[in-house]
């Protein structure tokens, strides 16, 4: 049976389903946790720093070791972060803070700024939003925007905002969605921004871009602007 693990503090917390059995049961002093594969791991009401390191596995505030076979990760309702693993990471933003990522069976919710990890990671705007940052870390990175009406910023290095979507830094590549985006560079610098369908603007008033590529039979209407001194 699905098993859910709730911390509470420090190395300290309830679990439920045990043996199918719907009552809490309170364990304490304990530093790691290993669940089933599907189950479910969430943490206090604190800012809390989730971070995986393998398939179902990582380490997260208020627990002193590590935590194993979490399949579903919870943040509580203070600021939570979640780091993907140090591989190729591909992320799904699908809801409010909440969606999906390599390495992580299930889901994860909650969790107000998503971090990849030391390679590569790409980012895909599912009809969600995250309240914070999504942050690509080291490595070379790529965000997606959704397949609806889309507005870009680039105003600092690899940085910017993304509606909908949220607050992106640390982002190599941006990708537009199937019907109209708008890109404005203001300031900083993006190394590509592809987009395949849709009618699309590009506005540059300051910064730098390394390359576009508008390509699809739809894109007859897009244009690129420049004002300024770039």
């Amino acid at each position: 049976a699905t098993k859910s693990f709730n911390i509470t503090s420090s190395n300290t917390g309830t679990i439920t389903g045990l043996g199918g059995v719907a009552t809490a049961f309170n364990w304490s002093a304990i530093s790691n946790l290993t669940g089933g594969g599907t189950d479910t791991l969430t943490n206090t009401n604190t800012t809390n720093t989730w971070t995986l390191t393998g398939s179902n596995a990582g380490t997260v505030t208020n627990l002193s070791g590590s935590f194993a076979g979490m399949g579903t990760l919870t943040g509580g309702s203070g600021t939570d972060t979640l780091i993907g693993a140090n591989a190729v990471n591909t992320w799904s933003i699908n809801g409010g803070n909440s969606g999906t990522v390599t390495n992580l069976s299930g889901t994860f919710s909650a969790m107000e700024n998503v971090t990849g990890g030391t390679t590569t990671d790409g980012f895909t705007i599912n009809g969600g939003t995250i309240s914070g940052t999504i942050d690509g870390n080291a490595g070379t990175d790529t965000l997606t925007g959704g397949n609806t009406t889309n507005t870009w910023t680039v105003n600092g290095t690899g940085a910017g905002t993304l509606a909908p979507g949220g607050n992106f830094t640390a982002i190599e590549n941006i990708v537009g969605g199937n019907t109209t985006d708008s890109y404005s560079i203001t300031a900083g610098s993006i190394t590509s921004i592809v987009d395949t369908s849709g009618n699309n603007t590009i506005t540059q008033s300051g910064g730098t871009i390394g390359s576009v590529a508008l390509t699809g039979p739809t894109q007859v209407n897009s244009s690129i602007t420049t004002t300024g001194t770039q």
